[in-house]
């Protein structure tokens, strides 16, 4: 890009260092994982006001809470917009600065310019364009088993709008089945999230005897930790029975790998031995 400047900050990532560079180098537009976002806003006195330059805001490479998007915006006040993309594929979608809330909130927006988007048969999202990686290096297995015909399978799995914006559900491996149901893990996390009582959230499921796999949610509280029947109670308002969760834990903080998304393999090491 011309007349940009680009600023990498320092590794290991922290919110402190962040902050210091958005304010010290004028950052105009600034791209963080939906956890680094939520972890600079903990800092004090964090706002518009001493963020003046900054006038976009990116949120990329993990679901972003609704509720996130929002305080981020307001508290900052910047334009937020999603972005969705993996190391296979870079540019995917992505969210407008003027879009309305619907789609900011709930979808990872539009196909990027001659990107072209479609959901397969069994709901796995598939990519094409010039952006899809040719293949994995020196691994012709592999690649076979994501390439076909030019399309390249994401493991992610969601709907195409009416409107043409890509709203994802869930990740085909984190998928459970619940008495014959499948349930998958995202589309709990984004009804438990919006409890008041909940700070983050993380489901996974686990075998349990006769009805297959059950639901155990990972939370972190935002204060006096809820129960589980409060969240079951909330789940159900909004989905189906079946899809509240069946047990709780409750973490100071959830497990992260060092790309800061939540580490599932972690969280299954922790599940309740019964």
């Amino acid at each position: 890009m011309w007349g940009t400047t680009l600023v990498v900050p320092p590794v290991p990532w922290s919110a402190p260092a962040m902050f210091s560079i958005l304010r010290d180098e004028h950052i105009t537009v600034a791209g963080a994982v939906p956890t680094q976002w939520a972890k600079l806003l903990e800092i004090p006195g964090v706002c518009a006001d001493v963020l003046p330059h900054l006038r976009i805001g990116v949120a990329a490479t993990a679901p972003a809470p609704p509720d996130l998007l929002r305080t981020v915006a307001d508290r900052l006040g910047v334009a937020l917009v999603v972005r969705y993309a993996m190391t296979e594929c870079p540019t995917i979608c992505g969210t407008e600065p003027d879009d309305p809330p619907d789609i900011q909130f709930h979808t990872v927006g539009r196909p990027a310019p001659g990107m072209t988007v479609r959901v397969a048969d069994d709901g796995v999202i598939e990519v094409s364009g010039p952006c899809v990686m040719r293949g994995y290096w020196r691994n012709p297995e592999l690649t076979a088993s994501v390439l076909r015909e030019g399309w390249l399978r994401t493991g992610d799995v969601g709907v195409i709008r009416d409107d043409g914006n890509l709203s994802i559900t869930g990740r085909s491996g984190d998928m459970y089945i619940r008495g014959g149901y499948n349930i998958h893990p995202v589309e709990v996390e984004k009804v438990l999230v919006q409890h008041p009582g909940v700070k983050t959230v993380a489901v996974i499921g686990r075998p349990a005897p006769v009805i297959g796999e059950i639901g155990v949610a990972f939370v972190v509280p935002a204060g006096d930790p809820p129960s589980l029947e409060e969240l079951r109670a909330h789940v159900k308002k909004q989905l189906a029975d079946y899809k509240a969760p069946d047990e709780l834990v409750v973490l100071d903080e959830l497990p992260l790998t060092p790309m800061l998304k939540v580490d599932r393999a972690a969280l299954r090491r922790r599940l309740p031995s019964k």
